[in-house]
């Protein structure tokens, strides 16, 4: 069974942040034992979402593999600090909606650092 998560960039990455997100991808997918379904990430030509913009998505089993899912799009925002990064998980982990990372922190739906309380 399990649950999927989504994550895609708002901006279109540069070749450079591409190829640093890939390490990441990497880093997580050769460290981890996934259940079902590794990291993934893909560069839209268009359509669904915006040219250059990058997105992906992870079936994960356990709300720690979804864990694990937000924390390697948490060090994708940090490594690519000019692209805001949108996250769901459809199991709840991100709270029934979209969370909003900008620098690897959440963010405001703007993009914009979330107002500290």
């Amino acid at each position: 069974m399990g649950r999927t998560l989504h994550y895609r960039t708002k901006q279109a990455a540069t070749p450079e942040e591409l190829r640093a997100l890939e390490r990441i991808v990497e880093k997580y997918n050769d460290a981890f034992k996934w259940r079902l379904e590794r990291v993934k990430l893909w560069s839209s030509a268009g359509g669904t979402f915006p040219r250059g913009v990058t997105w992906g998505f992870t079936k994960v089993s356990t709300d720690a593999e979804g864990k694990l899912v937000i924390r390697a799009v948490k060090e994708m925002s940090k490594t690519t600090p000019r692209l805001t990064w949108l996250v769901y998980d459809e199991g709840g982990l991100t709270g029934g909606r979209e969370l909003v990372l900008k620098r690897g922190k959440a963010a405001g739906a703007d993009g914009q650092s979330a107002p500290k309380r």
